[in-house]
């Protein structure tokens, strides 16, 4: 690849002129100025034809319409500078030039856009504070005044002892709380038993209602509420509902059971026939027959205590007495 020599320059740069001389300077100057100094360096190029515009000046020239009449002015500046520096530009490859020329362009467009953008750009109208409104006090609310609703006293329905020809019906009445328990209004209270004597009642149970049923029970002495000696019947749902019968003393509010309880024998089920119950009570000792058929004796330490016989049932079952019997 041929090379050129590269001219030593002697770039002593132009008074920048002031804006009135801008005013009077045009292009055609800027071309005259240049073949002078061409003459004056005694190069024959300035008696040349006139060449074809080169890349630069075209991009100047496009920069220009574009960016107005200040460009221009920049642009007219920068001529003369442009021409010295012209010869070495010449060693530039084209392509790059071009290059260079069009970024200096869109740099110079940039300047412009941002310039204008900034000048548009509104100043921002401060938005005046707005004091909140005086808060409304809230007054407290009495709440609605609750209605006392005066209920009803319940009172304890007694057992019901059905007066008939010969003997009683009884609905039973629920279980008095605590269980041990036994009110005088709860049950069919009878005369002072003497220290021996035998009682005989015949029973039939109409129906069994509640878990245990029927639950009744034969008072041999009653002192109190909570002083009193009762055989108690009631039936074993284990053993498919079986009659069992047990001797319960309570005194000063403790109950306990006296002996084991036992099973009725040769008795599976209540049913509706009619049984016959006799009790003999000597001293300390208590016996049962129930259709004739003993219960093992209880003995009851320290003797039974002299107190009133009676009959009571429990739970809703209902039982007929056909008679009652009291041999001293």
């Amino acid at each position: 690849m041929a090379t050129r020599d590269v001219p030593d320059l002697d770039l002593d740069l132009p008074d920048v002129p002031d804006d009135d001389d801008l005013d009077d300077l045009s292009l055609d100057d800027v071309g005259t100025g240049a073949s002078d100094a061409a003459e004056a360096a005694g190069d024959d190029s300035a008696h040349a034809p006139a060449r074809k515009p080169s890349p630069l000046a075209g991009a100047i020239a496009l920069v220009a319409g574009f960016g107005g009449p200040l460009v221009a002015r920049v642009g007219l500046l920068a001529a003369p500078l442009v021409v010295r520096i012209a010869p070495l530009l010449a060693l530039v490859p084209l392509p790059v030039r071009v290059a260079g020329t069009v970024a200096l362009a869109v740099m110079a467009l940039g300047g412009i856009a941002v310039g204008a953008t900034s000048a548009l750009r509104p100043t921002p109208t401060p938005i005046p504070t707005v004091r909140p409104a005086a808060s409304v006090p809230v007054l407290p609310t009495r709440a609605p005044a609750t209605p006392t609703v005066v209920l009803p006293t319940p009172t304890v329905t007694p057992a019901v002892f059905r007066k008939l020809e010969s003997g009683w019906i009884v609905d039973g009445p629920p279980r008095p709380n605590p269980v041990h328990q036994l009110p005088a209004d709860r049950f069919l209270l009878l005369d002072r038993a003497p220290p021996v004597y035998t009682m005989v009642t015949r029973v039939e149970v109409l129906l069994r209602r509640g878990s245990a049923a029927p639950i009744w029970g034969i008072v041999l002495s009653h002192r109190g509420p909570n002083d009193h000696l009762k055989l108690e019947f009631f039936t074993d749902s284990y053993q498919r509902d079986r009659p069992f019968v047990g001797l319960v003393t309570t005194q000063n509010g403790q109950s306990r059971l006296i002996g084991p309880n036992h099973p009725i024998p040769e008795l599976e089920f209540w049913g509706r026939d009619i049984h016959e119950v006799r009790v003999q009570v000597v001293n300390d000792a208590v016996q049962l027959w129930v259709n004739s058929q003993p219960t093992p004796e209880w003995k009851v330490p320290g003797g039974i205590p002299v107190g009133s016989l009676g009959l009571y049932v429990w739970g809703g079952s209902t039982l007929r007495f056909h008679s009652l019997t009291s041999l001293g």
